[in-house]
């Protein structure tokens, strides 16, 4: 993920969890950008959101 795109991407990924609070690839969405700004702690909260509602994921 290009750093110059995160605010963007961010604003996206809210954008579609506020319509749709359960979207899998938008958590796993903001579960990469958080890793990619290494917030850890963030990224791993949505990534275990993402796997908790797709558990046959690889992808979380």
């Amino acid at each position: 993920m290009n750093p110059t795109y995160y605010n963007k991407a961010e604003a996206v990924f809210n954008k579609t969890l506020g319509l749709d609070p359960k979207n899998v690839e938008a958590m796993g969405g903001m579960d990469s950008l958080y890793l990619s700004r290494h917030q850890f702690a963030k990224g791993l909260e949505y990534g275990q959101q993402a796997l908790a509602l797709k558990q046959t994921s690889y992808n979380y």
